[in-house]
């Protein structure tokens, strides 16, 4: 059948795959599976604001090959639909650069939200730099292949030689920028992994405004053939503008949210111990044996997470009474044989930042009354 066949067949296919996801997410083994009601407009417009940064990225790509098309065949003269067929074919070759560059770039995308959720930077760059490196490296020898050998891969869909050698001379135009582009796909994937949709929407744009630029300013002025110059255009110059704001951005953008959990404690001869990322309590009085202080919980937010170490976003202890994403706390503290020493309901005394297997401390409600764990990490 033909281009008819091959069009019924990516139909098809397509149907295929939908249904798949589908029977996926509504099936009873997934952990996660789609529900209806209880939406929340916020995350609505949240979960909407990442996904229409790649709606869009793929809505311009599909216009901006129709706007190539038409002006090849608007300027093309006699060798319009011989520039057309060649197209097609730098199009497909485009694809074995895109869609496994995208796959690894977007693929990577929970790996930098979940880190960055986590209040984990280096891991973040650490993730970024060999995403970085294989991405490039991709790029390298495709750029390669497509220098040296392009009139291999366009002899799988023609035997003219004409066209052959025309669309040989073609690939080799439109991939002169490659070795960058492995830069921008991460950097826009990654931005929007981590829920910068404001960084990476713009630069993906910008991308799309210099090949469009490029489409309809290129033909007025040099041959027809040098339109194809526009691809590797919109590969060099954005790609730079990515990079140099990736550099300006990046650790403000991995940094950002609640301060790192900090503790640490001071005995009466003011000597200080640093407690890492675990605390003791908060002492009601100074003169106890250890004073310990802590800062920068996230277990909640709100005002009535009490005013030590308070931020706006940022709860140092769990409330006590529901509101929000909190629920009313309760906390019992066991001693070494693990029974039951206290219970304290809607109150308690600190939460840890990581208990590393140690009860947090309980103020009993109704009686300042501190009970400590036995542990190291409440004696000094």
């Amino acid at each position: 059948w033909g281009i008819r066949g091959a069009a019924i067949a990516t139909v098809i296919s397509q149907v295929a795959s939908c249904a798949f996801v589908l029977c996926v997410l509504f099936g009873k083994h997934i952990e996660v599976p789609i529900t209806f009601g209880g939406y929340d407009l916020k995350v609505i417009g949240r979960v909407t604001s990442i996904g229409m940064s790649a709606f869009l990225i793929i809505l311009f790509d599909n216009v901006m090959l129709i706007s190539l098309n038409m002006m090849l065949q608007r300027y093309g003269g006699d060798n319009s639909d011989m520039l057309l067929t060649c197209n097609t074919i730098v199009q497909s070759f485009e694809l074995l650069i895109t869609m496994p560059l995208g796959g690894l770039t977007m693929g990577t995308q929970t790996i930098l939200g979940y880190n960055l959720g986590a209040r984990r930077p280096e891991k973040i760059l650490r993730a970024q730099r060999y995403i970085f490196v294989i991405a490039v490296s991709f790029c390298v020898l495709m750029t390669l292949a497509a220098q040296t050998i392009p009139h291999l891969f366009a002899g799988i869909f023609t035997k003219e030689p004409e066209y052959i050698a025309m669309t040989a001379r073609l690939i080799r135009i439109y991939t002169l920028g490659t070795v960058l582009l492995g830069m921008q796909y991460e950097i826009v994937d990654g931005f929007t992994g981590m829920g910068v949709v404001k960084i990476a929407l713009p630069l993906s744009v910008f991308r799309k405004v210099i090949f469009f630029a490029c489409i309809f300013i290129l033909p007025r002025f040099l041959p027809i053939e040098q339109i194809f110059f526009c691809e590797p255009i919109s590969d060099i110059l954005p790609p730079l503008v990515s990079i140099l704001v990736y550099a300006l951005t990046i650790k403000r953008v991995i940094n950002r949210g609640p301060q790192k959990q900090i503790a640490f404690a001071a005995n009466q001869r003011d000597e200080v111990r640093d407690l890492h990322d675990v605390a003791g309590a908060l002492q009601a009085q100074p003169g106890l044996k250890q004073q310990t202080f802590v800062a920068g919980f996230s277990a909640g937010a709100g005002a009535s997470a009490g005013p030590i170490g308070y931020q706006e976003d940022v709860a140092p202890t769990l409330k006590g009474s529901p509101s929000g994403n909190c629920m009313p706390s309760i906390l019992c503290i066991n001693d070494q044989g693990g029974q039951i020493m206290e219970c304290s309901e809607n109150i308690t005394g600190t939460l840890r930042a990581q208990e590393h297997g140690h009860q947090p401390l309980v103020l009993r409600p109704g009686k300042p009354l501190l009970y400590e764990n036995y542990g190291i990490d409440s004696r000094y």
